[in-house]
């Protein structure tokens, strides 16, 4: 089947050089049944992938498949290492840190740094595990030393969720 050349045109301007997600289109890979457009995009992370111009324009298709969560193979739980999960759990620790009227003082990356620590109460590993409800995260917590001081790096510990409900 041969691309319309005048289509193809118009599509070339609308895709060519922009990004959706973390794909960037590069060029016109191919054209499928019922004149389905794919397009050659490459990832943040540096991967190739095919994508239809529906998936990129819906948002369907954001990245290459990088930010999927990465699993543990032995025990199937995600773990620390993806980005995008990270950044939930840093937005839920800062409406968390609203409701208590404290200001927060660390940044995103000082949080992550803290939170793949041991716990500071019974040195358990740290381990998520999404829960069903709201998006909360189970299984991870920071707590400060000094509760009548803000949450800054020298003030915060982490902390598992059992042991952080027995030290309440």
């Amino acid at each position: 089947m041969q691309a319309n050349p005048q289509g193809l045109k118009r599509y070339q301007d609308e895709f060519v050089g922009k990004k959706f997600g973390r794909l960037e289109v590069i060029g016109f890979f191919g054209m499928r049944k019922n004149y389905i457009y794919d397009w050659v995009c490459v990832c943040e992370c540096g991967n190739v992938r095919f994508v239809s111009s529906s998936h990129l324009r819906t948002g369907l298709t954001k990245s290459c498949g990088c930010t999927r969560r990465l699993r543990d193979p032995k025990t199937g739980q995600p773990l620390l290492k993806d980005v995008v999960y990270a950044r939930r759990l840093f937005r839920e620790h800062c409406k968390s840190v609203r409701k208590l009227n404290v200001e927060n003082l660390l940044t995103q990356e000082q949080y992550i740094s803290v939170i793949k620590q041991r716990c500071y109460f019974c040195h358990r590993e740290p381990f998520v595990r999404k829960s069903p409800r709201l998006n909360a995260f189970a299984h991870l917590a920071i707590d400060r030393l000094d509760r009548r001081k803000d949450f800054s790096i020298d003030n915060v510990i982490s902390v598992c969720r059992w042991c952080k409900a027995k030290n309440k």
